[in-house]
């Protein structure tokens, strides 16, 4: 597991997001996930497919947790696709960057530890993600917000590697529990995850 490469292509995906459009790219994926929700018309995922999922949404509510924001619902779907939500303050660094190396998680997860980087077709979905807009547009509002440190891409992906190693039996379970049931509140994600240290 070469966690350096990991660390550069998720900031070199932060460096090439296109910001401009991010706005609209992240309403699309939205409302497509809400349309995917009140229809509940899934295509049916393998096994593996769902278990990634589970895991990848599992590292979003897991470091969203330790790093002290609000998990709320945490889902995945039959078709694999899943959705993640957690509580942050747009005025508070603090809280902002917690939701920018949340953003990252799952991305990070599935290149350690799913063999995204090896998938060409995993690769580029991950790379023009929600998951990636996000970050990229709640990073640079924490470079607005405190201008004099020296919060770079690169600073926000060496955060979200370490914080999914770190807590990798959180995730594990939380994805079990994701796997078997589709879905959790936040209250049962912080249950799970025990107190954020």
């Amino acid at each position: 597991m070469n966690l350096e490469t990991h660390i550069e292509t998720i900031a070199q995906w932060l460096d090439a997001a296109d910001v401009d459009a991010a706005p609209s790219r992240i309403a699309d994926a939205l409302a497509h996930n809400a349309v995917r929700e009140s229809s509940g018309n899934y295509a049916c995922a393998t096994y593996g497919e769902i278990l990634k999922g589970a895991y990848h949404e599992a590292a979003h509510s897991v470091v969203a947790h330790v790093f002290g924001l609000r998990a709320g619902r945490v889902c995945v779907r039959s078709d694999a696709s899943g959705s993640s939500a957690y509580e942050f303050d747009q005025a508070d660094l603090d809280s902002m960057q917690a939701a920018t190396v949340a953003h990252l998680a799952g991305v990070a997860l599935e290149l350690i530890f799913c063999g995204a980087g090896e998938d060409p077709q995993r690769r580029f979905a991950l790379r023009n993600s929600a998951d990636i807009l996000n970050a990229r547009c709640d990073a640079d509002a924490c470079r607005a917000l405190a201008p004099s440190l020296n919060l770079t891409n690169r600073t926000f992906a060496v955060l979200a590697v370490g914080a999914v190693i770190s807590n990798m039996d959180a995730i594990e379970r939380i994805a079990g529990a994701l796997q078997a049931s589709g879905e959790l509140a936040g209250g049962a994600v912080a249950t799970l995850c025990g107190q954020p240290q």
